[in-house]
């Protein structure tokens, strides 16, 4: 009987190191994000609060079904020894590996940016400019003709709405 009991915590304390090798590789996701895209440090605290929330509700369910609520503390040093162990032993490498290829994918996109997107934004501004300048030239002009279609419309639509009316419309004049 003492030998299963032995042999079970033995199980838990291997299935804690998983859980602390689980978490250390959720922590990393988090260090990858903070170091591939600024953060301020509203957000930073945030995706702290996120990680723990994380780490306490994964160690809740591990001891709810291991050991049935009771607080080991075998089980917490088991944790911490798998998170330590992914640390040192894989963690810095992967996270390096994964920011290097984010640095790398975010630089090809800048690239293809300035190479593609950059000269067809050029060239669309190139053919709009004089259309712009000549819209500005006489936007006073075409606005002023504008106004007086407007007007010449509204008369002919009130004047047939009065037929008995013998009013002429007023043609509209604008300054120069």
């Amino acid at each position: 009987m003492l030998d299963f009991f032995i042999t079970n915590q033995l199980v838990w304390f291997g299935q804690s190191i998983l859980l602390g090798i689980f978490l250390g590789i959720t922590y990393d996701i988090f260090r990858i994000l903070r170091s591939s895209i600024k953060h301020n440090t509203t957000i930073v605290f945030i995706e702290d609060m996120i990680f723990f929330l994380i780490c306490s509700v994964a160690t809740f369910y591990f001891m709810m079904n291991v050991s049935m609520g009771q607080i080991r503390i075998f089980i917490l040093i088991g944790e911490l020894i798998g998170a330590i162990l992914y640390k040192i032993t894989i963690g810095n490498f992967i996270t390096k590996f994964i920011v290097s290829v984010i640095n790398l994918i975010k630089k090809t996109i800048v690239c293809l940016y300035k190479m593609l997107i950059k000269p067809i934004i050029k060239l669309i501004l190139y053919i709009l400019k004089p259309i712009i300048k000549f819209v500005l030239k006489y936007s006073k002009k075409i606005i002023c003709l504008l106004k007086s279609w407007l007007h010449l419309m509204y008369n002919l639509f009130i004047s047939s709405l009065l037929r008995n009316s013998t009013k002429e419309s007023k043609n509209y004049e604008c300054k120069k």
